[in-house]
Parts: C-alpha cells; structure tokens; sequence
C-alpha cells in the first residue's frame, strides 16, 4: 500500500498493493478493455498497469503530462482512460476536458482529495487513493456504465482495435 501525500510505495508488488484487503480470487464480468493510464509518478502508473494487466485489461500507454494524455488519447483511442488529477504539467481534468472536446472516452479520476474534481466534474467517476482492485473494478464499471457497454462479457473484443 502507498501514502497518497508522499506518494511513497511500500508493497513489494502489485498484486500485493491491489489485493490487500480484497477478497481473493480475479474480478469477473467485465471485459478486456485498451487502457490509457495518465499519471506523472512512473513507479505509480507502473503499478497501476500491472493491476490492470492481472485484471485481463491491456494499457495502450501510459503518458505523465496533460499535453501528452490529449496527444495519446487522440491516437490510442482507448476503451478507458485512468487519470490522475494532479500532474506534474498541467491537469488531468484540464486533458480530459480537452479530449472529450473532440471525442467521448470514458474516464476515472483518480486522487487523494476527491473535492477539487468534484467542484469541476460533478458527475465524474472518482477514484480515491489508495485503492484496492475491487474498488478499481467498481469504478470501471462505473465509467462504462455511462456509454452501456458494462455488460459486455468477459473476451469481448472492444470496438476499436
């Protein structure tokens, strides 16, 4: 697990940092998903893509500045994005406003302090650090249930390739 204020990692692995706490056993129903991760802390994204990896999702790219998350967006076209509110550069609510100006993709914010997201995107999905899979699966369902593609089975293909 991993304090959000220091941003410090103490699990030695992934799978420890995401299932702790958890019930055992793999998240079910929900499908293979292309996953755009935005976050500026490298050992973090690392972690969050290896969660998502272990939950069956592919990370198209993982990108650490607002500039580079609208540039990746546009050209991975991803199933999901998974962004960090505060970025070195920039904002991950300042991409995601920019992207869905040109296309809808559906998002998770993830944060320490859910209130700044909530004053700028009320209905947003938000995840709040730290976070186990279980919560991380929920909020995916979350994110797709707003464009009704949640109750797509496992090994679905995704409409985009």
């Amino acid at each position: 697990m991993w304090q959000s204020s220091a941003m410090q990692v103490r699990a030695e692995t992934a799978a420890d940092w995401a299932n702790e706490g958890a019930a055992a056993g793999p998240i079910a129903d929900l499908t293979s998903l292309r996953i755009l991760i935005v976050e500026d802390d490298a050992v973090v994204a690392r972690l969050y893509g290896e969660v998502l990896e272990g939950m069956g999702h592919e990370v198209c790219a993982i990108v650490g500045d607002e500039v580079r998350a609208v540039a990746a967006a546009l050209r991975y076209m991803p199933d999901l994005m998974l962004v960090d509110q505060r970025l070195a550069a920039g904002s991950g609510v300042g991409a995601v406003k920019e992207i869905l100006a040109t296309l809808f993709i559906p998002h998770i914010f993830v944060c320490g302090n859910p209130a700044p997201v909530r004053l700028l995107r009320p209905t947003a999905v938000v995840l709040r650090k730290p976070f186990h899979e279980a919560e991380l699966a929920a909020a995916i369902g979350q994110a797709l249930a707003v464009v009704g593609v949640a109750g797509r089975g496992p090994g679905a293909s995704s409409s985009r390739a």
